[in-house]
């Protein structure tokens, strides 16, 4: 097995580079597509957002780990591969990870928790020489329901205003291989995404806006997204749920 990792620095190369999509802290799902896709030791698996391993600790008192978030992260890390994050609506935001230690994650930043890798917004990464932008976070379609039941959402969920106008800047005019996102740029929005779902709220598009403009200021391969839960494949968009896709 390739010696992947300095002080928790995460530097490749990796034999292949897997994406996959929402997964909600269920790691015995995550192990289910790592076996079906035959991730091994020296594989990356992206995940496009709503990791979920961290969803108690986020409203832990006091800034606490839950310690069932601990479990699910340790035994994702112990999968026969390394398991990268890509910031969801439906978990902590990464950069509100305490616990966490900020690394370099493949050329780019990121964090590291419990023997899993977590990227920032806005961070490019080198995947065996393709380059990869990754853009987070997303609203909760389903915050009314949550409201109503007491359940709560996470209020940074999406990206701020001023931090995507950094992003935009930043990557104006830029090339990659790949962007990993959880939601869609506004244009690529599914019709039938959630069409079964009462009251979806979406925060007038904020995030899904955003993307757009970064879509129609960079070129790029293919965009892959996962929040939806579908699966749809198009000439430079695919969208991911439970299956996986070999990208590298």
């Amino acid at each position: 097995m390739t010696d992947k990792t300095t002080d928790f620095d995460l530097t490749g190369p990796f034999a292949r580079v897997f994406v996959t999509g929402d997964i909600h802290g269920d790691v015995e799902d995550l192990a289910d597509r790592v076996k079906k896709m035959g991730a091994k030791n020296d594989d990356l698996v992206v995940i496009l957002g709503d990791c979920g391993f961290f969803y108690d600790s986020y409203f832990e008192r006091e800034g606490r780990v839950a310690l069932s978030d601990v479990d699910r992260t340790k035994k994702a890390a112990a999968l026969p591969c390394t398991i990268l994050c890509v910031q969801g609506n439906h978990e902590v935001p990464y950069d509100e990870m305490p616990w966490a230690k900020e690394v370099s994650l493949l050329g780019g930043e990121g964090y590291y928790a419990y023997g899993v890798y977590f990227a920032k917004n806005g961070t490019t990464l080198d995947l065996n020489g393709k380059k990869a932008l990754v853009l987070g976070g997303a609203v909760s379609i389903d915050r009314f329901i949550r409201e109503q039941d007491g359940r709560p959402w996470f209020s940074h969920e999406e990206v701020s205003s001023e931090r995507f106008e950094e992003i935009v800047r930043k990557v104006r005019g830029g090339r990659f291989d790949f962007v990993f996102s959880h939601t869609t740029p506004l244009s690529d929005i599914p019709e039938d995404g959630f069409a079964d779902f009462p009251e979806p709220y979406y925060n007038g598009h904020h995030t899904e806006k955003y993307l757009q403009r970064v879509k129609e200021n960079i070129a790029y391969g293919c965009w892959y997204a996962g929040h939806y839960h579908l699966e749809r494949e198009y000439e430079k968009l695919h969208i991911l749920y439970r299956n996986g896709e070999r990208i590298v």
